[in-house]
């Protein structure tokens, strides 16, 4: 699963760099789709697809007509180099795994790339391993299901990445709109980033 490279966080006026479009970066970036367990919204399993087809046939499975799509399921692309004209589409998420069950984690969606990684510094501090926590550029799909209980994924594709090797990308540059992180944590149905104690 790629992801982004983590590191400590820079100033505000620093950019964050994205990874360049290179021989190993080729491939679709993966869709990911977080559904909640059954002991509530808090940890999400972690399930990864190469392509949307797949995504909708898993979340067709896990579709219930009389219950409707798990309560907090969410989809995103995991986007490594997106282009700079979607910087108001995409959200930074921070997942936080169980060091003995990876596909187990807490997700964290925040408006900008450096409060991201601010928060995933945080937690690494804390005592958290550093192979628990995943940095993602989302471009959150939406999931919906029609009349007669068909699931659809919009976008199904996801963006085309830009030509320039290198796309450096201002930490504030990423989901700069009006949410807070705690409003951007509801519109998603996940935990805000302070919603769980942290470790002393």
């Amino acid at each position: 699963m790629p992801k982004l490279p983590f590191r400590k966080p820079a100033p505000a006026a620093a950019p964050l760099v994205l990874p360049g479009h290179g021989p190993d970066e080729r491939r679709r970036p993966p869709l990911i789709v977080l559904t909640p367990l059954a002991s509530g919204v808090t940890s999400f399993q972690v399930n990864e697809f190469a392509d949307s087809a797949s995504a909708r046939r898993f979340v067709q499975r896990v579709f219930d007509a009389g219950l409707g799509l798990p309560r907090g399921l969410t989809a995103f692309w995991a986007l490594q180099n997106p282009p700079p004209e979607m910087r108001d589409s995409l959200e930074p998420v921070v997942l936080v795994s169980s060091p003995d069950r990876a596909a187990i984690a807490c997700p964290y969606f925040f408006t900008d790339a450096a409060a991201g990684q601010s928060y995933a510094w945080t937690k690494l501090c804390n005592g958290i391993p550093a192979g628990s926590i995943s940095i993602y550029v989302a471009l959150i799909v939406e999931v919906a299901v029609d009349r007669q209980g068909v699931v659809s994924l919009s976008p199904a594709y996801p963006p085309a990445p830009p030509k320039s090797a290198r796309h450096p990308l201002a930490g504030d540059e990423l989901g700069t709109g009006g949410d807070t992180p705690d409003e951007t944590a509801r519109r998603h149905g996940v935990p805000a980033p302070d919603s769980l104690p942290r470790r002393a």
